[in-house]
């Protein structure tokens, strides 16, 4: 997975590098909700756990857990391309968004 990570997520995404366990801890760009991506990674067949789900505080929006362990490697490979794609979508609809307002 940490592979198919480097592979296809954009710069400014972030994960952990476990030394076990079956999770890894994904720290998106501040702009991205990870409750709206899971919903558009639902409709491709990929899913996760937004990580909002840990933060007591209300914070983490931003945040997801993607889980290895039980996921084969061409799974993986699939679902953090697709998640991949999903991302740079985003990242490129609010670098659009921002242009088009004055001031940015």
């Amino acid at each position: 997975m940490l592979d198919q990570l480097e592979r296809h997520f954009p710069e400014g995404v972030r994960w952990n590098r476990p030394q076990g366990g079956f999770f890894v801890w994904v720290r998106l760009p501040e702009e991205i909700d990870a409750a709206d991506l899971l919903t558009e990674a639902i409709d491709r067949k990929v899913v996760f756990v937004a990580g909002s789900a840990f933060f007591v505080d209300g914070s983490g929006q931003n945040t997801l857990r993607l889980s290895y362990s039980q996921a084969t490697k061409t799974d993986i490979e699939g679902a953090v391309a697709e998640l991949g794609r999903l991302i740079k979508r985003r990242l490129g609809d609010v670098s659009e968004r921002q242009a088009r307002m004055p001031g940015m």
